[in-house]
């Protein structure tokens, strides 16, 4: 059988007749452990790789956002931080400087329980 009349019989039959027919033989029972194997340690591979990554600076550095102070009330110990997109909560907290309104500060964003919160907060003219 040439190569054209074999793709065109493999074509014709269904995955589950070809996995029958080829388990018949020994075939697929001797290669599905090698694939299951290698697949297994693909994933561990994969697994190592991503909890050595620092995702907590990765994320930071990609997180970092500008924003004015719409407001901060130091007796109740928040505020919000107003961006191009939306205004954010800020917890006294998250505060690296004093802030008050107006204040022009850089800020990351961390999810909280009630939504986004800035965290890390900095005066804009402080950054080092």
């Amino acid at each position: 059988m040439n190569r054209k009349q074999q793709h065109t019989t493999l074509s014709n039959i269904t995955l589950e007749d070809y996995i029958i027919n080829n388990s018949a033989n020994g075939w697929l029972l001797q290669v599905a452990p090698a694939i299951t194997n290698y697949l297994q340690n693909l994933t561990s591979k994969i697994t190592d790789y991503f909890t050595v990554i620092d995702w907590g600076n990765l994320l930071s550095n990609n997180n970092r956002q500008e924003g004015t102070v719409k407001f901060f009330n130091k007796t109740k110990r928040f505020g919000f931080i107003t961006t191009d997109q939306k205004d954010i909560f800020v917890h006294i907290s998250g505060l690296k400087d004093n802030i008050r309104q107006n204040d022009e500060v850089i800020f990351e964003i961390e999810t909280g329980n009630n939504g986004l919160n800035a965290v890390n907060v900095r005066l804009a003219n402080n950054h080092h």
